[in-house]
């Protein structure tokens, strides 16, 4: 069984979900073949210094946030980036105790610190096991790249950042672009008739979702003026607002609604654990733009009205976000009213948002990211086998095959069929997989043999087997194609002897002898 140490940290929230959802999926998963352990990094050297630093990062970036933007800043260069990598050096030592102990045959880290820390071991021969580093943000930060040498894995979730990783110098072939984990119910399909029984809001109405707290209660004044503006402006939409741990906001909420006898279509909640659910029968989200908050949007396909960034991390994110077509950014100096009633009318712009958030979103960064991690162990991993369906249809003497249109394999000609799913039966899957692209009705398949090959799957040795069949149609001009991306082509005999093909299907027309 092998050992799998996960990292996080107490700054800000998304560290300990994207290493909540890592952990969960390995222990699921692969349950009979790894060791998981989910440790706080700083609070295991010192509850006390997590505490401290932990309220202390809460108080500067909610009182003082230009203050907080200048440490940001420096912490990437100069004497703040020196004080907190030599900190994180002196801390490992503790940290050392902890994997003398548990040794782990892999690391993960989704905070920079306990990054450094772990490289720093490694450097210095305490440990020898590789070390993965999942960013939790949308820009990169020099913080995430201390020791990089020893790192052997980055995760990205975007292409952006991975060109800038290698402008800094990091080996291309450690850098991953998957996206930031996020909890498999975002997968999930769900009753959304039952969800809106449930937050007691009409299915006939559209609901917008507002994170209204945060961690920091950040920008209260602009958060307020944010639902006022929504229930005075816009009576048709039905608002669930989470205002967080913010006692005060709550409360001012809670007035709010009363005052503007709102009740019924405005929802005020301190805490949810149904976000997936929430953002499954919402039409946009209006939020801070934490990394892993802007990840569940991506994946829900919602547009993003973005509001109170941290100055830093989240500034950089907004402005990804922005740049990319799926949020509008409410900054101090607009007029909340008059942003709100734009996008409300500009049907198209929510359109266009939705369907680009649809594009960038990675919903399976969990997956992802966990095999590619878990191909480190041999033993666990299994040989990826795969069954692959050819059949070969003839009518008045000639024979099908499919011409790609890509440049690459041009030259090439396929039989009609393709890899089974895995998670499919044959019986069910076989008539769909011929097919898929044409437009044919093939009443018999006839089963003719099977051989098979092994070729290298993910730097790993792999069996493919195929399964030939025969079938035959009375007309060659019943069958088209119904995809623009390969083209049909009907050949006689000795048409055949004229053309490129796979090894595997040169061995399938030899048996038949149709090529000598």
């Amino acid at each position: 069984m092998k050992k799998i140490l996960v990292f996080y940290g107490s700054y800000g929230g998304g560290h300990l979900s994207a290493a909540k959802a890592i952990s969960s999926y390995l222990e699921q998963k692969y349950e009979k073949d790894v060791e998981v352990k989910i440790v706080d990094c700083i609070e295991y050297i010192n509850k006390y210094i997590n505490k401290v630093s932990t309220e202390a990062y809460k108080e500067l970036a909610k009182k003082a946030p230009w203050a907080w933007k200048r440490i940001y800043k420096q912490s990437q260069n100069g004497a703040l980036s020196h004080i907190s990598t030599t900190t994180n050096i002196l801390m490992s030592t503790k940290l050392n105790l902890l994997l003398q102990e548990f040794k782990p045959d892999l690391i993960v880290s989704t905070h920079p610190f306990a990054t450094q820390m772990c490289a720093y071991l490694k450097k210095k021969e305490k440990i020898d096991c590789k070390l993965a580093t999942i960013l939790t943000d949308y820009h990169i930060h020099p913080q995430w790249l201390v020791l990089s040498q020893y790192v052997n894995y980055f995760f990205v979730s975007n292409d952006t950042m991975k060109i800038d990783m290698i402008k800094e110098g990091i080996a291309e072939e450690k850098i991953f672009v998957t996206g930031i984990p996020v909890s498999e119910r975002f997968l999930q399909e769900f009753d959304s008739d039952e969800i809106h029984k449930s937050f007691g809001l009409n299915p006939e109405k559209p609901t917008i979702l507002f994170f209204a707290g945060g961690e920091f209660g950040l920008g209260r004044n602009t958060t307020f003026m944010v639902l006022k503006a929504l229930i005075r402006m816009f009576k048709e939409l039905q608002i669930v607002a989470i205002s967080g741990r913010n006692k005060k906001m709550n409360k001012k909420f809670n007035d709010l609604v009363v005052s503007t006898k709102s009740e019924e279509r405005i929802k005020i909640l301190e805490f949810t654990d149904k976000v997936p659910e929430l953002m499954n029968i919402s039409i946009g989200v209006i939020t801070k733009p934490g990394g892993l908050t802007i990840s569940e949007c991506l994946v829900s396909k919602l547009p993003i009205v973005v509001i109170n960034p941290i100055p830093g991390q989240e500034e950089e994110n907004a402005e990804f976000l922005v740049n990319n077509n799926v949020a509008v950014w409410i900054k101090p100096e607009d007029k909340i009213a008059r942003t709100l009633k734009y996008l409300s009318r500009n049907t198209d712009k929510l359109k266009q948002m939705s369907e680009t958030a649809a594009l960038l979103s990675k919903p399976n960064a969990t997956e992802d990211i966990c095999k590619i991690l878990i191909h480190e162990f041999e033993d666990i991993v299994k040989t990826p086998n795969q069954i692959v369906i050819s059949v070969l249809i003839k009518s008045k003497g000639k024979y099908l095959f499919i011409k790609p249109k890509s440049k690459s394999k041009s030259n090439i000609l396929y039989l009609v069929g393709g890899p089974l799913p895995n998670d499919q039966m044959l019986d069910t899957s076989l008539q769909t997989l011929v097919t898929n692209g044409l437009n044919i009705n093939l009443k018999s398949i006839k089963p003719y043999d099977f051989d098979s090959d092994i070729q290298k799957f993910k730097g790993r040795e792999s069996q493919i087997i195929y399964l030939r069949y025969l079938a035959e149609i009375a007309n060659p001009k019943d069958v088209y194609a119904t995809f623009d991306n390969f083209e049909l082509i009907w050949l006689s005999k000795d048409e055949i002897e004229h053309n490129n093909y796979s090894e595997s299907t040169i061995r399938f027309l030899k048996k038949l002898k149709l090529l000598k």
